[in-house]
């Protein structure tokens, strides 16, 4: 695999984790304590002060699930970058809760538009653990839509309509420019929404078994957003008199579901329960290389993986000893790592979890090693063997040579 991949998760002692990982574990602690603490002390301070309909709590609740996924993915794959991506959704979570509590509208509307870009993010990250290609787009995208959309109702929105949780509302004398740019805000958000959703729903699509598997509690995603649009088309249709939801509630409800989205996904995706189990068993058992690769191919869920082995001299070869063809568009390589030295990797296709891979190649590497082993002690036996015969052979022959001597000279006496 490439530099960009994440960490191994077991089998090289130096990176491996055996436990919960006290610096992440440490820092949530240390997050979420400041936050509760700041909230303690601040007793003149409105808990609805900015735009909320719902209390701190809530917030809390938010911030600890992301906090908590990003704490489970670092302990799981040590150096995977969307467990960074979710520790920051839940810091700017916290952030904005202290903000919003303490009153600072402007602040408060930052951290939060921050928070629903990083969000994004992390759910474009899933399950390959970084964006990719468009998904890298994307995200930097919303980036610039929190960061531009955040400094236009700075310069133009009244405070109080920033408070209030809604649509920014212009100041007295805005230009008519600045009001179109405050109006495009919300409208570029929704654009970005649907091409998010769309990517996320063709990723799911075209993916294979095991990434249809992971991504799909993710998806819960999309008939939030539905629900959201119906709600108010309902209200503009005058159907009803007031939406069941504010948009506002619609939107955390949706944040709420990627980090519990993510960790369903995780659980789905068969890296943890018996298929673990069925992997080092199936592992243990396999008597070859080519029985290695089987393995390998069935717990992938990619039929088309393949191992290819390093020999001393640097070649790549199969396992059936051909040489090894270059890595093709849409594959990647996971090392196959003993003791830090690299001995093979795993081809497999692009869409297989990285975390999967990452415990399948540890796997893989581990039983590879004690066929070598194996194959040692194999050979030095069959030396053994082979030196005995030669002994045995060797004394049989003298022992006949000494009979053909004795019997020649016996003869020669007769005569």
């Amino acid at each position: 695999m490439s530099d960009r991949s994440s960490v191994a998760l077991l089998g090289v002692p130096r990176r491996a984790r055996q436990g919960p990982n006290p610096w992440v574990l440490g820092l949530v602690g240390a997050l979420l304590g400041a936050a509760v603490v700041v909230i303690a002390l601040c007793t003149e301070c409105d808990p609805e002060a900015v735009g909320r309909e719902w209390s701190w709590g809530w917030d809390l609740f938010m911030a600890v699930s992301f906090l908590g996924v990003a704490a489970l993915i670092s302990v799981q794959a040590t150096g995977n970058r969307l467990a960074s991506v979710l520790a920051v959704a839940g810091s700017l979570k916290l952030l904005e809760m202290d903000l919003s509590h303490y009153g600072q509208p402007v602040a408060w509307q930052a951290a939060r538009m921050l928070f629903i870009a990083v969000v994004w993010q992390a759910a474009l990250s899933f399950p390959l653990g970084d964006p990719k290609r468009l998904g890298w787009i994307l995200s930097a995208a919303w980036m610039t839509w929190a960061l531009v959309g955040w400094g236009i109702r700075f310069a133009y929105a009244e405070p109080a309509s920033l408070a209030a949780g809604t649509n920014a509302v212009a100041k007295e004398g805005t230009p008519e420019f600045a009001q179109a740019a405050l109006d495009l805000v919300p409208l570029f958000s929704n654009v970005l929404i649907v091409i998010t959703l769309g990517l996320l729903l063709t990723r799911f699509f075209r993916g294979d078994r095991q990434t249809r598997r992971s991504m799909a509690p993710l998806l819960m995603i999309v008939p939030i957003v539905l629900l959201t649009v119906v709600d108010e088309a309902l209200v503009t249709a005058g159907l009803v008199d007031e939406a069941f939801l504010s948009a506002s509630s619609w939107a955390e409800i949706a944040a709420l579901a990627v980090p519990w989205g993510i960790a369903a996904g995780m659980i789905r995706s068969r890296l943890w329960g018996g298929e673990v189990a069925r992997l080092v068993l199936a592992a243990e058992h396999a008597g070859s290389p080519e029985e290695l690769e089987r393995v390998a191919a069935d717990t992938l869920g990619d039929p088309t993986a393949s191992i290819g082995l390093v020999r001393p001299n640097g070649d790549v070869v199969a396992v059936d000893g051909r040489p090894f063809p270059e890595v093709e568009p849409g594959r990647v390589r996971e090392p196959l790592r003993v003791e830090d030295h690299e001995v093979g990797f795993i081809d497999h296709i692009e869409s297989v979890p990285r975390i999967l891979a990452e415990q399948t190649a540890t796997t893989i590497a581990l039983s590879m090693d004690r066929l070598r082993l194996q194959t040692e002690v194999r050979a030095q036996m069959a030396e053994v063997v082979e030196s005995r015969k030669r002994v045995i052979e060797a004394a049989d022959n003298a022992r006949r040579q000494i009979e053909r001597d004795l019997h020649d000279g016996a003869q020669q006496r007769l005569l």
